[in-house]
């Protein structure tokens, strides 16, 4: 529930996945940044990385191309830089990032 987010301590950050790896259709930076905009209004926004829904899921049957994979991705990061913009206040300083 999204909700549960809430519930967790304001010094654990959470990785959001925002990109559906299974699916053969591509999301739109536009869905993807919907998603993470949606967890931004119940966590602060620096607590929050943008993520592939379960990784890749190489064992999930069949694993996407290396194109769809860097399509996805590249997608994602521009949802990411897109939502950094959007709260530029709220994001977490370079610095400050996890890496």
């Amino acid at each position: 529930m999204p909700e549960d987010l809430k519930l967790l301590p304001e010094h654990i950050g959470v990785g959001m996945g925002v990109v559906d790896v299974r699916g053969e259709r591509i999301q739109t930076v536009e869905e993807m940044e919907t998603l993470g905009a949606a967890g931004a209004q119940l966590i602060a926004p620096a607590r929050i990385a943008l993520n592939p829904d379960c990784g890749f899921a190489p064992d999930s049957g069949e694993p996407p191309t290396i194109d769809e994979a860097f399509e996805k991705l590249s997608r994602m990061c521009q949802a990411a830089q897109r939502l950094r913009a959007r709260f530029p206040e709220k994001a977490a300083p370079r610095s400050q990032r996890k890496r």
